[in-house]
């Protein structure tokens, strides 16, 4: 995902789901951070348990506004 490196008040959370229903937050990894030098990064996270047996698993991220 890219971002802003200077929105603070911004919450950002990894979430997963086996259906698309049923939403709770991931523990994730953050693989890489990239600087744009433009006020920018770009951000790879990764879910931290893996797909393991799971037939299907989705994955949404939340952005929460908190001034």
């Amino acid at each position: 995902m890219r971002r802003r490196t200077n929105a603070a008040d911004f919450i950002w959370t990894l979430e997963k789901a086996n259906a698309l229903q049923g939403w709770t937050g991931d523990s994730t990894a953050t693989v890489s951070t990239e600087s744009h030098n433009d006020g920018t990064e770009t951000v790879v996270l990764r879910e931290a348990d893996g797909v393991g047996g799971d037939p299907k698993k989705f994955l949404r991220l939340k952005v929460a506004y908190q001034p």
